[in-house]
């Protein structure tokens, strides 16, 4: 809870006065809301910044804490917990399909720093320009925007993380020059960004526009998200402390009033909304009167073939064993044949159990050998990818529990070419 001081000052004798100093709670305004939906404290966080994202896999809300130098992890129940170090964060950008979290930092030009599933760090994601606003679509392609008064949004193609990213390309050009601070994908893929000084959210056409508003006239509009159940736009207007609901372009109401300069806002898979109060140092929750199932950013899990050696194409791959090797801390991995004709030998790729997406090789050759390998695991828990190998390409990395691609290492042994003949 923020304090102010009150001071006051008394008789001290003849030697001068006495002057205290008591810190005194700063009574929060009462924030409204649309008939129907609960307001409450959910969590306390030093400065949250922008984005509040949802971690599919596990429910969470991930926030980052600005003066606080870290990305928090808040449960259901509202308890937050430290994620990872973050120097300054200023806005959190999430890929749903690989729970991996990219960071964007404040003043630190040119660079977005990433986060595996378990918080461990990934280095950084060199970007065009002075990024502002990052998000990810739900193919997992990145976009950054170059500068806030450049008018470019750069995109980054899915799993194309260093060393072997390719440059990004423009995906919309003449979004605006007055600065873009926030921006977000619908459940429909279509782009959102916030223009802070000229007050409007606009839809992004790409490659040129005309971009379409949906509001105008707005206070410091900051960061937007989209309501899973209803797919209105909710969007935080920062110079009256309040929450915008837009239905539809040009249809837009005050869903909510009272709060501390709201920046950061999201919503979990029911449809509940969270926004941060960066002076007001917590997270407030909106509890919606009528729950749905499911996020538009989080598919059903489909059933997965864990264990299993990528076959390209839409198999999920054959069954991989994995036993102790005697009179050692070995490994023997166990598998049949790739469906890929062309396939001569294997590269094994190994990482750590809770970061699902952090595989890294520990095998570029397996000498030859189409169906057994021999490695030593490294500390904790591990999980193993066996990844079929031409004389020049690599091949699946077979199909995650939501029915998407797994991703290429990010130092992988060959360029990844997919299907079988």
């Amino acid at each position: 809870m923020r304090t102010r001081l009150r001071v006051i000052v008394g008789p001290r004798g003849m030697a001068g006065l006495l002057v205290l100093a008591v810190a005194v709670p700063e009574a929060r305004a009462q924030v409204a809301s649309e008939a129907g939906w609960t307001v409450a404290t959910f969590a306390l966080v030093d400065t949250p910044a922008n984005g509040i994202e949802l971690d599919c896999w596990t429910g969470d809300l991930y926030v980052a804490s600005m003066q606080g130098s870290e990305v928090l992890s808040l449960s259901a129940a509202g308890v937050a917990t430290h994620f990872a170090l973050a120097p300054y964060p200023d806005e959190l950008a999430i890929n749903r399909r690989a729970t991996r979290l990219f960071v964007k930092r404040h003043d630190f030009g040119g660079a977005i720093f990433m986060l595996d599933g378990d918080g461990s760090p990934r280095g950084s994601f060199p970007v065009t320009g002075f990024p502002t606003g990052i998000a990810f679509d739900s193919a997992g392609n990145f976009y950054a925007v170059q500068s806030a008064d450049s008018g470019i949004i750069t995109k980054y193609p899915a799993w194309t993380l260093p060393p072997n990213r390719p440059a990004g390309v423009d995906y919309a050009t003449g979004v605006t020059t007055t600065g873009i601070e926030g921006m977000t994908f619908d459940c429909a893929d279509r782009l959102f960004v916030t223009e802070d000084r000229s007050g409007t959210v606009k839809q992004v056409v790409p490659p040129a526009g005309p971009h379409v508003t949906w509001a105008s006239g707005l206070r410091g509009p900051h960061d937007v998200a989209f309501d899973p159940c209803t797919g209105d736009l909710f969007i935080t207007e920062y110079g009256p402390g309040n929450v915008v609901r837009c239905p539809s372009a040009g249809t837009c109401t005050t869903f909510a009033s009272g709060l501390r300069t709201p920046v950061g806002i999201g919503f979990d898979s029911s449809g509940n909304v969270y926004v941060g109060e960066f002076d007001g140092g917590r997270i407030v929750k909106f509890t919606t009167p009528a729950p749905c199932a499911g996020n538009c950013g989080c598919s059903a899990p489909v059933a997965g073939l864990p264990g299993a050696v990528p076959n390209g194409g839409d198999r999920p791959g054959v069954p991989l064993t994995v036993r102790k090797a005697p009179a050692s801390d070995d490994v023997v991995l166990a598998w049949s044949l790739s469906c890929s004709a062309d396939a001569i030998e294997c590269a094994v790729y190994e990482g750590r159990i809770g970061a699902w997406y952090s595989h890294d090789a520990v095998l570029c050759t397996t000498s030859g050998a189409l169906v057994t390998a021999t490695v030593t695991p490294g500390v904790e828990g591990r999980y193993f990818l066996v990844v079929p190998l031409t004389s020049i390409a690599e091949g699946s990395y077979g199909v995650n529990s939501f029915g998407g691609e797994r991703p290429p290492s990010d130092m992988a042994c060959f360029e990844q070419l997919l299907g079988c003949p």
